[in-house]
């Protein structure tokens, strides 16, 4: 299965997207005709319980996009935009404000929802301060991605805690260090933008 995923995705087979679903039909086949340890009852199981988990997502996002759309008819990417560019008028004020927001908002939101919120809001001010929009795209990812592990929600220390038969309180815990190295990371990546965008450069010319 590693094979699958990192060598299509790499080799450009497919996206990462679409190893999620070729991963999950190897793991079908493999599991129903070689380990034979599934039955086609537990089959139809797993596949409702799946398609309930993707539902509560796909609600999500559809009300997400419904206030995004909301947010562009009511022009309010365009007023915050001119607020932030006359008020955070420096790339740093403007990267401490969206670092410390998208962290918090990380810790509380769905990271579909909140991309599909705040991209639209965020990325024109960003535009306006001259930042690229792959490194905006990736601190944003970044960000919203320690959120995954950061409490109240850390979605991946739940599942973990549940895969591990722990205490919720105690993966928290354990994933202390880790976080304190991503946040050096992301400092890292917000500071220096060449590491974002020095591959789109060098094989597509440019980024903007």
């Amino acid at each position: 299965m590693p094979v699958i995923i990192f060598g299509g995705i790499f080799s450009g087979v497919f996206t990462a997207t679409e190893a999620a679903v070729v991963a999950s039909v190897y793991a079908y086949l493999v599991e129903f005709f070689i380990y034979r340890e599934l039955s086609m009852k537990e089959i139809a199981r797993i596949t409702i319980d799946s398609g309930v988990t993707i539902a509560a997502i796909l609600v999500i996002t559809a009300g997400s996009m419904v206030l995004s759309d909301y947010l562009t008819v009511m022009q309010i990417p365009d007023r915050i935009t001119t607020w932030i560019v006359a008020t955070l008028n420096t790339q740093l004020f403007f990267w401490l404000m969206v670092n410390i927001l998208l962290l918090i908002v990380g810790c509380l939101m769905e990271v579909i929802a909140a991309i599909l919120i705040l991209a639209p809001i965020l990325l024109p001010a960003a535009l306006q301060l001259g930042i690229d929009p792959v490194h905006f795209g990736l601190i944003m990812c970044v960000n919203l991605g320690i959120g995954y592990v950061t409490p109240p929600v850390g979605v991946n220390c739940f599942l973990a805690a549940r895969l591990f038969k722990i205490p919720t309180v105690q993966a928290f815990k354990a994933i202390l260090p880790t976080m304190l190295v991503m946040l050096v990371g992301l400092a890292i990546l917000t500071a220096f933008p060449i590491i974002s965008t020095i591959l789109p450069t060098i094989f597509l010319g440019g980024t903007k």
